[in-house]
C-alpha cells in the first residue's frame, strides 16, 4: 500500500481547524508536538527563560498551550508574562510568538488543565525559520509569582 492511499483512507479521520479532508490528511503528516519542560521557578522575582532550542526546520506554530503541574493563583501586582519568541540566533531582536499573562485577566493556572497562550496576531511572527532559535521567557511584575513545574506544548506544521 502507497503513502497515497494511506493518505486517501485517513482523509476526514483526522480532524482540525480545517474543512478540507484533503488538508487534513495532509495534518496528519506534517503537524508535530514540541513538549519544553517548565521547571519549578520558587524564585519568583527572577527573569527566567525556561527552555530555548534552534529550529531543526521551517515551521508555523499552530497552538501552543502549557500545562501545569500544581495550581497558580493570578495576580495583577505580581503578574509574570510568559513568552514564546524566536529570534535569528545571532544577537537580533526576538519576535513574540505566543504570549500568556497571569494577571486577573488571563486568569489563575489549574493543576493538569491547559493553559492557552495568545498567538500572535501576524502570521508572519508565527512562522520559524530553519535555524532561529525559539525561546520560552519569563519576565514578572513586583516580587512575581511561583511558576509551578509544567510543561509547554507546540503543536507546529512543517512548511
Amino acid at each position: 500500500m502507497t503513502v497515497e492511499i494511506v493518505a486517501k483512507r485517513l482523509q476526514g479521520v483526522f480532524c482540525n481547524e480545517e474543512t478540507d479532508p484533503v488538508a487534513d490528511a495532509q495534518d496528519l503528516f506534517t503537524d508535530i508536538v514540541i513538549n519544553l519542560p517548565m521547571v519549578l521557578d520558587a524564585a519568583a522575582g527572577t527573569d527566567y527563560t525556561y527552555a530555548s532550542f534552534k529550529a531543526p526546520w521551517r515551521f508555523r506554530v499552530i497552538e501552543a498551550v502549557i500545562c501545569p503541574g500544581a495550581a497558580l493563583t493570578a495576580a495583577d501586582a505580581t503578574a509574570n508574562t510568559y513568552t514564546l519568541a524566536k529570534a535569528d540566533g545571532a544577537g537580533g531582536a526576538a519576535t513574540t510568538v505566543a504570549s500568556v499573562v497571569t494577571d486577573v485577566a488571563g486568569g489563575s493556572w489549574v493543576a493538569d488543565t491547559f493553559k492557552s497562550m495568545t498567538m500572535s496576531a501576524t502570521d508572519a511572527n508565527r512562522l520559524v525559520a530553519d535555524g532561529q532559535i525559539v525561546t520560552l521567557k519569563k519576565t514578572h511584575l513586583s516580587t512575581g509569582t511561583v511558576t509551578p513545574a509544567s510543561t509547554l506544548s507546540l503543536r507546529v506544521r512543517k512548511y
